[in-house]
């Protein structure tokens, strides 16, 4: 079962039971709207280091400090950061994603961390079961938040709502983690809610490094997510969406 402290969720936002699958490919495509970070050179690959995997980071100031230790290792290539598809580096058989070590921290402290079998490569989600959202498409969703901060700020305001109409069942939400790798695997294999009442929420600072970033330079045809341009470095094998389909990196 799921974790109890996310069962609300587990019977979707209906109240009913629901075991509805999600398909790999459709769930990778779904986690290419949050994106993570990759350090490359002015042709769009990975500096030349001892590793044949190549580290993407969900944090932008992991990602700071690795450009800044990969420019004194290499200070005659142009390197910089270069946004990638978080569907893409989980299913990339030359990358490994890096998790947000200070989410990770968080996490661990969290109700719902028992039940994480935490290694190197374990992505923390934050969430709560009587949390709502709009969703893109106008309906409501159940957000689960890369970002322990942003998820106590949605909680927050959750509760200041609540208090301002004087529902009291939601006054006191408490926030929960489970792991992305769990979550995914449970949308896959139909042991969650229908996983339309969910959301991957990105970082905020991660939206933020995004709309800093050039993308003006990426060579892949029809300004194609960033990962296309990386596609043939990592042996991907999957097609990627364009900018205009996932509505997550500046045109």
């Amino acid at each position: 079962m799921l974790s109890a402290l996310f069962l609300p969720m587990a019977c979707g936002l209906s109240g009913k039971p629901a075991l509805n699958k999600l398909s790999r490919a459709a769930i990778l495509d779904r986690l290419d709207q949050v994106p993570c970070f990759v350090i490359v050179d002015a042709l769009r690959l990975p500096p030349p280091d001892d590793s044949d995997i190549t580290s993407l980071y969900l944090s932008t100031s992991e990602a700071r400090v690795a450009l800044a230790a990969a420019q004194a290792r290499h200070p005659s290539l142009q390197l910089e950061i270069q946004p990638v598809g978080l569907g893409f580096a989980l299913d990339s058989p030359t990358a490994c994603l890096v998790p947000a070590a200070m989410e990770v921290a968080r996490a661990r402290d969290l109700p719902g961390s028992e039940e994480i079998d935490w290694d190197a490569s374990t992505v923390p989600l934050f969430g709560c079961p009587s949390l709502q959202q709009l969703g893109r498409e106008g309906n409501v969703v159940s957000p689960l938040f890369f970002s322990c901060d942003d998820a106590a700020a949605a909680i927050a305001a959750a509760e200041v709502a609540a208090m301002a109409r004087g529902d009291e069942s939601m006054m006191e939400l408490a926030m929960r983690t489970i792991s992305l790798q769990d979550m995914t695997r449970r949308m896959e294999q139909g042991m969650s809610a229908d996983p339309a009442d969910f959301a991957f929420v990105p970082a905020a600072d991660a939206l933020r490094l995004l709309a800093t970033l050039d993308q003006s330079s990426t060579e892949a045809p029809d300004g194609a997510v960033a990962r296309e341009a990386l596609r043939a470095t990592f042996d991907g094998t999957r097609q990627s969406k364009v900018i205009r389909d996932t509505g997550l990196f500046p045109s």
